[in-house]
């Protein structure tokens, strides 16, 4: 028994400001790819962490056009809903939307919160659980969408469209941290929405994995390092055995995601971050918390919301890691070549 694992696919049939070749025909090249790599490793099924679509409701023309190259793998695929298949982002209106009417149409089929999927052979019996997002994840007691129990399998295996990462960012923000959800009983959590990733978690035998999304959306530094990639979930052998699966036809980020954006933007991240850190150490800001403080600098300055949540999160990390400014990342994340 084998699974492909993809998320963040974000189908759309317009190319995003920040890619300057030809996205639609490379993502298709991509989709077409994994429905290979289904057939040559001979999987069960796919699963998808969410976002299949950019927008909730795309036209029949792009619906089509994507779809039929997934299809080609000739296995189910198994979904939850992400932020970007949600009208408004609010998962009642998941009958209303392209990804509802394709679960409707048997085209795929939607995991929904508190449901469980077995899958079984001669070696193994896997139970697959997955959390769509919803308006309140990573803001309400994370277990509710994280953690989940294990009835009548050898393993389990949880997908989560939410925030989950080692550590918080900025104050403030929405998210999930690994620590908080150590009581699962899952043998591996998939967790998407946050494209970039992150490193490969374990924690007492559990594993908690984000390969990162299928598309480059951004152009931001570390999403033009990264690797493009979908994981093979492999338990013929009677355990699960896990192996990233780069893709060959994805071609190197430099050539594809235009910095041009990027490089002004980070002229104005690093004025308002030296605007900040003068004026913390300023009487006059003195009473002032670090999140209202971003917000009345950045309403001085003009600095767009973007740009203050990057302020923000780079003057954190700063203060609490006891880095240079000079050296921080923000220097490393924007540094061209």
């Amino acid at each position: 028994m084998r699974f492909i694992y993809l998320t963040d696919t974000h189908c759309r049939g317009t190319p995003p400001v920040n890619r300057k070749d030809d996205y639609v025909t490379a993502l298709r090249a991509k989709l077409n790819e994994v429905a290979l790599l289904a057939r040559e490793w001979e999987v069960t099924a796919l699963l998808h962490g969410g976002d299949l679509w950019d927008l909730p409701n795309p036209s029949i023309k792009v619906v089509n056009y994507f779809i039929s190259s997934l299809k080609a793998a000739q296995v189910p695929i198994y979904i939850i809903a992400g932020n970007h298949d949600l009208r408004g982002q609010d998962l009642n209106t998941l009958p209303h939307t392209m990804l509802g009417l394709q679960n409707e149409l048997g085209l795929l089929r939607l995991i929904h919160s508190g449901e469980r999927l077995y899958f079984q052979d001669q070696n193994v019996r896997v139970q697959i659980t997955g959390q769509p997002y919803h308006l309140e994840i990573d803001q309400r007691d994370p277990r509710l969408d994280y953690c989940v129990q294990k009835q009548n399998c050898d393993y389990a295996i949880h997908m989560v469209h939410g925030m989950l990462m080692a550590e918080e960012r900025y104050p403030g923000s929405q998210h999930t941290q690994f620590s908080q959800i150590y009581e699962t009983e899952a043998d591996l959590t998939l967790a998407s929405h946050m494209h970039f990733g992150f490193p490969d978690h374990n924690y007492q035998g559990k594993q908690i994995l984000n390969i990162g999304a299928l598309v480059r959306l951004s152009n931001h530094l570390v999403e033009i390092q990264r690797p493009v990639q979908v994981l093979l979930i492999d338990l013929s052998g009677g355990q699960i055995e896990l192996r990233k699966l780069p893709l060959k036809s994805v071609l190197p980020g430099h050539q594809v995601l235009d910095r041009g954006i990027a490089e002004q933007m980070a002229g104005q991240v690093r004025k308002l971050v030296a605007a900040i850190q003068w004026a913390r150490e300023t009487r006059e800001f003195k009473e002032y918390g670090l999140k209202e403080l971003v917000e009345i600098i950045g309403n001085q300055e003009g600095a767009s919301q973007k740009v203050r949540m990057e302020a923000l999160r780079s003057v954190y990390v700063v203060s609490h890691r006891q880095v240079d400014l000079e050296k921080s990342d923000i220097e490393a994340k924007f540094r061209i070549g």
